[in-house]
């Protein structure tokens, strides 16, 4: 992949590594790579990555031109998560898809506080099942309260999108209560 990324390293914007297998280690070397400035659009979802990768992505997109990361479905942690969020180019991105990672309250209320240009969040979380179909692990889902206050947030103001995944765990209540209260601003859509 790296010797790939260097002979189009210039022309690289968007780069699809998603369902790979990859690991911190992968990911690590893939930051070493002078293309990845470059890119626009960054899609890691269904890999093995975790926290390490976070780490060496937030230290080395400082000066970068992404717009759009998808990490869903990965091994991140809520410190992750946050390191994330604190990121100095966090700010610049407009598509996060973080769902079916460990996103928790702290998460939650540093994102909330964290400025941002996001248009479309992706977030929820998953366990896989059998035959790898996905069910929500309803001990780890995101409060909907805690959804309000985010989509209260004046970091949120201009969110256009918000997917949550594991959506049947919630009561009918709580969705049609989210889609009354946000839904003139935000599209809501529930998987």
């Amino acid at each position: 992949l790296l010797e790939i990324c260097s002979l189009h390293g210039r022309e690289l914007r968007h780069l699809d590594i998603r369902c790979n297998g990859i690991s911190d280690d992968g990911i690590t070397n893939l930051m070493q790579s002078p293309f990845v400035n470059a890119l626009t659009s960054l899609y890691l979802s269904e890999n093995r990555i975790a926290d390490r990768s976070v780490e060496a992505m937030s230290r080395v997109l400082a000066g970068c031109r992404l717009r759009s990361l998808d990490i869903a479905r990965n091994r991140i942690s809520d410190d992750g998560l946050v390191t994330l969020f604190r990121s100095a180019w966090f700010g610049s991105l407009h598509g996060l898809r973080i769902e079916g990672n460990a996103l928790g309250h702290n998460g939650l209320r540093v994102l909330a506080s964290t400025p941002n240009n996001l248009r479309s969040l992706g977030i929820g979380t998953f366990e896989f099942g059998r035959f790898d179909r996905v069910r929500a692990n309803p001990e780890t889902l995101i409060d909907p309260n805690s959804i309000r206050h985010l989509l209260r947030s004046s970091s949120m103001q201009g969110l256009e999108k918000l997917v949550i995944q594991g959506s049947e765990a919630y009561s009918q209540f709580d969705l049609e209560e989210l889609v009354a209260e946000f839904g003139a601003s935000v599209s809501i859509a529930f998987c």
